[in-house]
């Protein structure tokens, strides 16, 4: 009977028969087979870059199917929670479907203003005045970037222009002017305005005339002899604070 190994070579190892080493072979791989199939049936660990890639090409997709009012909406939703890089995506996005349409602009020019981005926002709204100059709080809120940049004469022809051009909501530029006022030392006209913001407002504008008390409440620590003022401001700011749910801020 041939042998496969010599004794010669191989003199620790226990030499078979062909015969028999064959049918220990197949016996081993008998035994083993279970195994084997659980090791191939087994994911292989993704790498978080792959999975990145696998949530990014999903959420392209679903980005896809969506339409620009949807893009507008869900930036919105973002915005209201405070989630501002989704938000500024959505936005960005309805931009890339529709650029001639200010909406996006306004809503991108939102977001940049409240992350400190005074460049982009600045040009994010001229670009909303550009393709619908006709809507007043377009100006209002590039208002807003010059007097976060003390560009104060800037500030209050972009208020004005935007009064002018919405009638219907005065204590949006009043509240803004009055700001601009204070700024400039003008606390007398700065009362007046913000007082007149205050009075104007609709009852159901709580987050809006959460912004004129706070106003007021700056103007009143600046002036400090108004210390009864503080007090009731204060008292006014925390009702206020308690009272507002979490409303989707509208584009017009």
């Amino acid at each position: 009977m041939a042998w496969h190994f010599s004794r010669r070579h191989f003199s620790d190892f226990v030499i078979f028969p062909v015969n028999k080493l064959r049918a220990v072979l197949c016996l081993s791989l008998f035994l083993c087979l279970p195994s084997c199939v659980t090791v191939l049936s087994q994911s292989s660990p993704v790498s978080p870059e792959a999975a990145a890639v696998s949530s990014q090409t999903k959420d392209d997709n679903s980005a896809r199917t969506m339409s620009f009012e949807d893009h507008l909406r869900l930036g919105r939703i973002y915005e209201s929670n405070g989630n501002l890089r989704p938000a500024l995506r959505e936005y960005q996005r309805a931009r890339l479907m529709r650029k001639k349409d200010s909406r996006p602009y306004f809503g991108m020019g939102n977001i940049q203003l409240r992350s400190g981005d005074f460049d982009q926002a600045q040009w994010s709204y001229k670009k909303a005045i550009k393709y619908n100059p006709s809507v007043g709080v377009y100006y209002n809120n590039l208002a807003w970037v010059y007097i976060k940049t003390h560009r104060y004469t800037d500030a209050y022809a972009m208020a004005t222009r935007g009064a002018s051009l919405d009638l219907r909501r005065p204590y949006i530029y009043l509240d803004t002017i009055g700001v601009i006022e204070m700024r400039l030392g003008n606390f007398a006209r700065a009362e007046r305005k913000l007082k007149q913001a205050a009075a104007v407002m609709p009852l159901a504008n709580r987050r809006e005339l959460l912004s004129v008390y706070e106003n007021l409440h700056e103007l009143y620590t600046r002036m400090m002899s108004r210390t009864d003022d503080i007090v009731e401001i204060e008292r006014r700011i925390s009702e206020l604070k308690g009272s507002i749910g979490s409303a989707v801020p509208m584009l017009p």
